[in-house]
């Protein structure tokens, strides 16, 4: 019986920890705020948000957020599951501003 109590728990442990890693991510393992338009949209050239603009366009974009919009972008593009997705080339950018 207490084996099985063990058991349950641990299963329990790491299947709630797999549901909080696929949950903060799409298929492509970006997290929801880069590919939210109202936050990174300004980013890029048109509305699929697939083609960024110049680096000093980026940079007024940049500026242009609120400071909170920043600290959470930047929060967002130092976590390590931005890395090798679609947002590591706007992330690129934005950690030099």
């Amino acid at each position: 019986m207490k084996r099985m109590l063990i058991a349950t728990a641990l299963c329990a442990a790491f299947a709630g920890s797999a549901f909080a890693q696929t949950a903060s991510t799409d298929d492509q393992g970006n997290s929801p705020i880069m590919k939210d338009p109202a936050m990174v949209g300004t980013f890029y050239t048109d509305d699929t948000m697939t083609t960024m603009r110049s680096v000093d366009e980026m940079r007024d974009a940049y500026g242009a957020l609120t400071e909170e919009q920043r600290e959470t972008l930047r929060s967002q593009c130092e976590a390590e599951e931005n890395r090798g997705t679609d947002g590591t080339a706007l992330c690129s950018h934005i950690m030099t501003f």
